[in-house]
């Protein structure tokens, strides 16, 4: 076998390698998937006043002016949620929103990670986000994102999240949102929001529900502890290869096609569109 390949060009040589090397992580980083992550099944969820709390700047400076939107559109602040646990290395901040009049929720969320160095201690910014939801009697949802990150888990029958990662403007993502609603739960009745005081307990329930509702798609089971959401093979493959090149990019196009044919359906036309890049697509690092 060595003298077969030693007998073919070198662009063939190198070629093969590279084939070998992809193979390779494709069979071999799963299992890593496999062996290290896990979902906390009881995630802690702390009130905080980031005035007070010290966050990122980027996080301070995204909800600062994601606040001023959701103004705007009838939106108002609950609470700002600290989320420390849920996944490992990954710190989220949730800045909860409710729109009494129309009975909508939203969220905005800042993801960030640390990295140790000599003489400091790095806070990468990993994804910043908003979605809008909005919960129907009968036990369905509809979502409107603009993450810009392709999903790992699979899809849910009662759910139905729409991603539109171009649309970066609070206000115009939530006029899509609308029309999705309107377009998508024509005569369905919307669930009454509950009582601000729970609201932040139903966040954290509709946390582990996302991970909960992977048990029956074969991705997650919970172990025998009762404490964390661990991938299955199933799962931990497929979670992989959902992230790795060139899945990942073909997902992104199918998904920007998909978002382009809603909006020329729904006749939204939004002039001088936000561009494509967004702040969490760019590497940010600031010192702590």
């Amino acid at each position: 076998m060595l003298e077969t390949f030693q007998e073919l060009a070198p662009s063939m040589q190198i070629g093969l390698i590279l084939l070998v090397m992809v193979a390779c992580a494709y069979l071999l980083l799963p299992l890593v998937i496999k062996a290290t992550l896990k979902h906390n099944a009881d995630p802690s969820l702390d009130i905080f006043d980031p005035e007070i709390t010290p966050i990122p700047q980027a996080a301070v400076e995204f909800f600062e002016s994601t606040a001023r939107e959701m103004e705007q559109v009838g939106f108002s602040i609950v609470e700002y949620v600290l989320v420390p646990d849920l996944v490992p290395d990954a710190i989220a901040v949730v800045m909860l929103f409710v729109n009494p009049m129309e009975q909508d929720q939203a969220i905005a969320a800042v993801i960030w990670g640390f990295t140790e160095q000599e003489d400091a201690k790095k806070i990468s910014v990993r994804n910043d986000h908003v979605e809008f939801s909005t919960e129907f009697d009968d036990g369905s949802e509809i979502g409107t994102t603009n993450n810009t990150v392709e999903g790992a888990f699979a899809p849910v029958s009662h759910k139905t999240l729409l991603q539109f990662s171009d649309i970066k403007r609070p206000s115009r993502l939530y006029r899509v949102h609308q029309r999705a609603v309107e377009e998508l739960a024509a005569g369905k009745k919307k669930r009454r929001l509950p009582p601000t005081e729970q609201l932040v307990e139903q966040l954290k329930q509709d946390l582990i529900k996302e991970f909960y509702d992977q048990i029956a798609t074969g991705f997650l089971y919970l172990d025998s502890t009762q404490q964390y959401y661990l991938p299955t093979f199933k799962g931990a493959y497929l979670i992989c290869w959902k992230q790795m090149w060139p899945i990942t990019s073909v997902r992104r196009a199918l998904r920007r096609r998909r978002a382009t044919r809603l909006l020329r359906e729904w006749d939204i036309d939004f002039s001088g569109i936000d561009s494509p890049m967004s702040s969490s697509d760019q590497s940010r690092h600031m010192e702590r």
